[in-house]
């Protein structure tokens, strides 16, 4: 029976560390592509803002959401006024609008949930 040396495992080790290295990188690749997808996928419907600091629901109205591939957002409100800005995916968890940076809470077909401090907002599909 042979016994591996020291060296032999350090060679294994190395392999192993780049290999994980590899498939987290390109998992990371994937979930950023499929929440880029979801998000631009929809038109989102503002269905509830929570102010964290006053710990209360705030009516702000009927304000949709779209996402365009490139990278412009629409935001259109109850009084037939739209809005544009930019928007980018920072990572699988953040999303920038503007110069506001959000964390995403929870991005799928059914629900968007954004972070900005210690407010939260809830966004629904309308389409």
């Amino acid at each position: 029976m042979k016994h591996l040396h020291l060296v032999e495992y350090s060679k294994i080790f190395i392999l192993a560390l780049a290999l994980m290295t590899l498939f987290s990188s390109c998992t990371d690749q994937w979930h950023e592509e499929q929440a880029e997808k979801t998000l631009v996928k929809h038109e989102w419907s503002l269905y509830m803002y929570v102010d964290g600091v006053q710990n209360e629901v705030v009516s702000v109205g009927e304000i949709r959401y779209s996402f365009d591939e490139n990278g412009t957002v629409y935001k259109h409100l109850s009084n037939n006024v739209s809005l544009e800005s930019t928007w980018e995916m920072n990572g699988k968890d953040y999303l920038r609008i503007g110069s506001s940076t959000f964390r995403i809470n929870t991005l799928t077909n059914k629900i968007l949930s954004l972070e900005y401090g210690e407010d939260v907002m809830y966004f629904l599909p309308k389409n």
